[in-house]
């Protein structure tokens, strides 16, 4: 997210005769997942989703770089005049891109997927409550200021700063004492700050409280597109931190951070 292209893309080694004509790329800030009937897109730059027909995506595949589908004799595939404007509304939208230096292969994002949870965690004793309120508190307080006053994808390139400065080694989490965080965290939550349909203030304010004790999990957006609705969790690997497997099941991941 927001991070310049490598520099051996795929697409500029494609040689002129060996390039479907015209292809266009997932522009850098946008994430795509695939559900029953739609294909999803994030834009984190504008913080907002759309809904493309899955077989109008599908029509359209032989010119998306990337896009999963047979391969075809033709170089120059033609699209008529309905894909072709979605092509263009894509394109003005800034969906899509045909510049290899600031898009993407157009492919869901390969997200791990959850098997288990610690939620909601252990139960702490009042003395150890009070040692992590005040982190708890400055936690929800920067969230709180990050969601009032950055834009999306601001926020989410502080966390992957954020990340970039920790000492995070994979697949060495301590379990027992992730567990313990999350469960001194959402005891507090609930008792001073639990609010509705909140998982977007819940889960940054969960992200920067973990990281003052140097645990950096993904940050995980999912939606459902018939009736839509979206979602963020925390997720180290294949355990979910503050949500439950079974709440989650009916999610498609869009987008990891």
């Amino acid at each position: 997210m927001g991070c310049a292209a490598p520099a051996a893309h795929p697409y500029r080694n494609l040689s002129p005769a060996k390039r479907v004509t015209p292809v266009y790329l997932l522009d850098e800030h946008c994430y795509i997942c695939v559900d029953r009937e739609f294909c999803i897109i994030l834009d984190a730059r504008r913080n907002k989703y759309l809904a493309v027909p899955r077989d109008t995506m599908e029509r359209l595949g032989p010119v998306l770089f990337g896009w999963p589908c047979e391969p075809s004799a033709d170089d120059h595939p033609s699209l008529d005049t309905e894909h072709s404007r979605t092509i263009n509304d894509l394109l003005v939208k800034g969906i899509l891109t045909t510049s290899p230096n600031r898009g993407k292969p157009v492919r869901p994002a390969d997200i791990q997927k959850p098997l288990g949870s610690i939620f909601p965690g252990p139960s702490w004793s009042t003395f150890r409550l009070l040692h992590v309120l005040p982190r708890v508190a400055l936690s929800l307080r920067l969230a709180t200021r990050q969601l009032s006053h950055l834009s999306f994808a601001s926020i989410i390139q502080s966390v992957i700063s954020t990340r970039k400065m920790g000492t995070r080694a994979s697949h060495v989490t301590d379990v027992s004492r992730a567990t313990m965080l999350v469960g001194a965290f959402y005891f507090l939550w609930r008792s001073c700050y639990s609010r509705p349909n909140s998982c977007l203030l819940e889960a940054l304010a969960l992200l920067h409280f973990l990281a003052k004790f140097n645990f950096y999990p993904s940050w995980v957006f999912g939606v459902i597109s018939e009736p839509f609705h979206a979602h963020c969790w925390l997720q180290d690997g294949e355990t979910i931190l503050n949500d439950s497997a079974v709440n989650i099941t009916n999610y498609v991941p869009i987008m990891q951070i």
